[in-house]
């Protein structure tokens, strides 16, 4: 499909992101929610295969699970079959591997691959009680993506059972489905119906390939070893990493049983023994909620490569089997009550990821940091001040402190001192110790309208309070007190900002326009153009030379502020920009969105680091950490999240 093609009248095609035998993958923009969806159309367009899409797209939508894509929607379009899903942004494992040299640092990947292992487990065992069951039937690291959080996502159901290419068949090979031969099982292959193991033998290839580097034997070249009575030429996996414990290699091993029933019984079944042998090398990933998994019966573990069996044991020419050269670690697959998971882990934190999630109960429309990091300060639209402590995430003080929504929040670089700006018509000062429980009002200014642009000067010396007025009202801070000092005409300002030496104020507002105002003289001294719409956010680099707009136009301009040149246009957000903030050596530039995303670019080259999406609501505020280790969001989803940067 051409890109901006709509569907529907609601779907906007943006860009081709996978395609394969079956059907495209696109990225697409739902207007009528105004989120970005993944829409996957399927080849087959005969009467059978189209009631067959319908039955996976009715099946699909009623899953729910974290570690599965939501199915949004599904339609025809001039003879064309579509499914709507959610979007899961980033690389595939695969890429991810690929951009690392084609393996993942063999020392660390140890403890994400028993994460996402057990959270591929918990997934496909709630698949597998579905009814009628779903079978995924392509496991492999190419279908896997990981959440901002680092958790696993599992996409592509093309060829789960009953869905649309249930009709499909490879050439030469009737009544085969399709297949991945490096994480397919022989039963698969030889198209059999499908079995609970069968996906299980694809998880552990997929594991076994992220943990060692190295893709899996396939099943058919195992096959002919095996019934040549040849070794079996996949080799564990501690062969190829160190790090791997003999009982995690067996258990990869056991799974990748060429027969059936020599693997685990269950997605249960093999939750907890992936449990018991990490438990058995002392590896914490965090809480696991083992607690919640039945017993099962203990069965035994293949402890080395399986072999053949020998000629006094001939196998039957179609049958393959394997045999268990050690016993079973103590305790494993115990029916007794499983123990308390070793206490969690920090998670190994890449750049970009997700670090931690806070709910605040109520949606966040500003932020702001003290000095010294500690502390955050979220405003609400219920016109409450919540104080929380950066280290744990814990709440130490809620304070209702306006009547209406607060929109700006601006912390003093000294004493303590907070302003907040709000819809009741009011900004306020505050002396905030809330670890000893006090935040005492000293000051409150007046304007008359919705305060929705505040800003404080470096030295702490000015503050600027803007909104639904023609004019911003500049104030000095005089021993806890703030004294009017001037008015400067601007018009309408969303927007406020102090260069680094408090010399200049920039703004934005209504009329798509920049302006920079002489604070000493109060009078304008620019007007930058370039924006074609509403200006909602601006932010002085720390050094003072650059000056960063955007807003409605969904574009970041880089001004140059001695002569109000665009230095480059931004572009990679796909609503309006709320919120823009510099790293504290003005190398690292953060924009946030409505689009629920905030980018992180680097200044000097304009490129884009990272794209933090996660949040469920638009994205309001975004502050950098002191130490610039790690971006602060807020959103209207209620919660704000610590990333990696």
């Amino acid at each position: 499909m051409q890109v901006n093609a709509l569907l529907q009248n609601r779907y906007r095609v943006l860009r081709p992101v996978g395609r394969g035998g079956m059907g495209t993958v696109y990225e697409a923009i739902d207007m009528r929610l105004n989120s970005t969806v993944a829409l996957k159309e399927t080849l087959l367009t005969d009467p059978i295969s189209r009631r067959a899409f319908e039955r996976e797209a009715q099946l699909l939508a009623r899953l729910r699970h974290p570690a599965l894509p939501k199915v949004i929607d599904h339609f025809s379009e001039n003879d064309r079959q579509f499914l709507v899903m959610e979007f899961i942004a980033g690389d595939d494992l695969a890429t991810l591997m690929e951009k690392r040299g084609g393996r993942f640092p063999p020392e660390e990947i140890l403890r994400w691959m028993l994460r996402w292992g057990d959270q591929l487990l918990d997934a496909l065992d709630y698949l597998h009680k579905q009814n009628p069951p779903v079978f995924h039937r392509d496991v492999k690291p190419q279908n896997l993506k990981l959440s901002p959080r680092g958790d696993i996502i599992l996409l592509d159901f093309g060829l789960a059972k009953g869905g649309i290419t249930g009709m499909a068949t490879l050439p030469g090979q009737p009544g085969a489905l399709g297949f991945t031969p490096n994480y397919s099982p022989l039963e698969q292959i030889r198209g059999a119906e499908p079995d609970p193991r069968s996906d299980l033998y694809s998880l552990a290839a997929t594991l076994y390939h992220m943990a060692t580097g190295t893709r899996p034997v396939d099943a058919l070249t195992r096959a002919a070893a095996l019934l040549n009575e040849q070794p079996d030429p996949l080799l564990p996996a501690n062969h190829y990493n160190a790090h791997i414990s003999q009982e995690i290699a067996a258990l990869l091993h056991q799974t990748l049983s060429p027969n059936v029933d020599d693997r685990p019984p269950s997605a249960v079944a093999m939750r907890r023994a992936l449990y018991d042998a990490r438990r058995a090398q002392g590896i914490s990933t965090g809480p696991l909620n083992v607690s919640d998994l039945p017993p099962t019966q203990p069965t035994q573990v293949v402890a080395s490569v399986a072999v053949a069996n020998t000629a006094s044991r001939r196998a039957p020419t179609d049958t393959l089997t394997t045999r268990h050269v050690a016993s079973p670690p103590t305790g494993y697959l115990s029916d007794s009550a499983p123990p308390v998971p070793p206490a969690p882990v920090a998670p190994i934190e890449l750049p970009g990821t997700l670090v931690r999630t806070i709910s605040t109960g109520s949606p966040v429309l500003s932020m702001a940091l003290t000095p010294d990091g500690r502390i955050l300060v979220t405003g609400n639209d219920q016109g409450e001040l919540k104080f929380w402590l950066l280290a744990d995430g814990s709440l130490i003080h809620t304070l209702k402190a306006h009547q209406d929504g607060i929109l700006r929040l601006a912390y003093l670089p000294f004493g303590g001192l907070l302003m907040s700006g709000s819809e009741d018509k009011t900004a306020r000062l505050w002396l905030a110790e809330p670890q000893h429980a006090e935040v005492t009002e000293l000051y409150q200014v007046l304007p008359g309208y919705p305060v929705e642009a505040l800003a404080i000067s470096a030295n702490g010396q000015r503050l600027a309070v803007g909104g639904w007025s023609d004019m911003v009202a500049l104030h000095r801070f005089r021993d806890e007190r703030l004294d009017l000092e001037n008015e400067i005409y601007t018009g309408i300002m969303h927007c406020l900002a102090f260069s680094a030496d408090g010399r200049l104020l920039a703004g934005g507002g209504y009329e798509t326009t920049v302006g920079l105002w002489n604070v000493e003289q109060s009078n304008q001294i620019n007007t930058l153009r370039g924006h074609s719409n509403v200006v909602q956010a601006v932010a002085f680099s720390p050094q003072g030379d650059v000056l960063a707009s955007g807003g409605g136009d969904r574009d970041v301009l880089i001004w140059q502020v001695s002569d109000g040149r665009v230095l480059d246009r931004l572009q990679g957000h796909r609503n309006v920009i709320r919120a823009l903030t510099f790293s504290a050596d003005g190398e690292l530039l953060a924009s946030a969105s409505e689009d629920r995303t905030v980018c992180v670019w680097r200044i000097r080259d304009t490129s884009l680091l990272h794209t933090l999406d996660g949040h469920t609501g638009g994205v309001t505020s975004v502050v950098f950490t002191p130490d610039q280790q790690y971006v602060i969001t807020g959103s209207r989803d209620t919660k704000f999240r610590i990333w990696k940067v």
